[in-house]
């Protein structure tokens, strides 16, 4: 099928490790019989911002992130050609509003000087409480009385872990009227892959406890009307795709 293949499209290049790609390209040379064209011979779109965050190394420091960067590449970054993208397809048919976002966006320029700390002006509140910054951001006074989604399109909170995500999704769900519901998972140990002495060390407390990466939480709380971004593509003809709100 690889040899068949006709064009590679990849995605989210910048956060990527360059070893990825290396890898790829002497698999891809290997399966082709082709040693002297990049990835085989086989056309690849490499695609992505690349003024955003690099691949995430754990206690790394600078010169060990800048290392695996795909730039740092000698046998891939050499080679490919820079192609820059004129027209958004995605905006075809799109409302105005959409087409004017885009416009502005596109208006802004990528000014290498300004890399730096950057300094909030006087006017911005700074706290040092959670819930105090979560109520300047989500006032209960409204929470408690509206639920209209103009309310919550108009503003959002971002932080840098999943922890302090959590934490604020789970105040923000208490501050909403009504009773919440809680959806508890099934978590067991296959027995074609455990012993009975690792069901007793593995109890399901223990199991409902752990919330790995890239898994739906084991206790999931609901309330009625609370606004929920779906983060797979579960029907796209009912608009339920990856990045909207349910």
């Amino acid at each position: 099928m690889l040899r068949q293949c006709s064009l590679i499209i990849w995605g989210k290049v910048p956060m990527q490790h360059r070893h990825y790609f290396e890898a790829v390209g002497r698999n891809l040379q290997d399966i082709c019989s082709n040693f002297e064209s990049l990835f085989g011979g086989i056309p690849v779109v490499l695609g992505g911002e690349f003024a955003q965050i690099g691949p995430v190394v754990k206690h790394g420091q600078r010169h060990r992130i800048v290392e695996t960067l795909l730039a740092k590449s000698i046998e891939i970054w050499p080679n490919l050609k820079k192609l820059k993208l004129t027209e958004n397809m995605r905006l075809s048919g799109s409302n105005p509003i959409d087409q004017s976002f885009s416009q502005w966006i596109g208006s802004l320029s990528y000014n290498s000087l300004l890399n730096g700390k950057i300094f909030l002006p006087h006017y911005v509140a700074q706290y040092h409480s959670l819930t105090t910054f979560v109520d300047s951001i989500y006032p209960k006074e409204i929470m408690e009385q509206t639920l209209d989604p103009e309310f919550f399109q108009e503003r959002a909170i971002t932080a840098p872990k999943n922890d302090l995500v959590d934490e604020i999704n789970r105040y923000v769900l208490d501050q909403l009227p009504d009773n919440k519901t809680s959806l508890f998972a099934v978590d067991r140990i296959t027995q074609e892959d455990s012993t009975g002495s690792e069901d007793r060390q593995m109890p399901t407390e223990c199991l409902q406890s752990l919330n790995p990466h890239g898994l739906p939480p084991s206790v999931l709380e609901l309330k009625v009307e609370m606004p929920v971004m779906i983060l797979r593509n579960i029907n796209a003809e009912k608009g339920l795709c990856n990045g909207t709100l349910s």
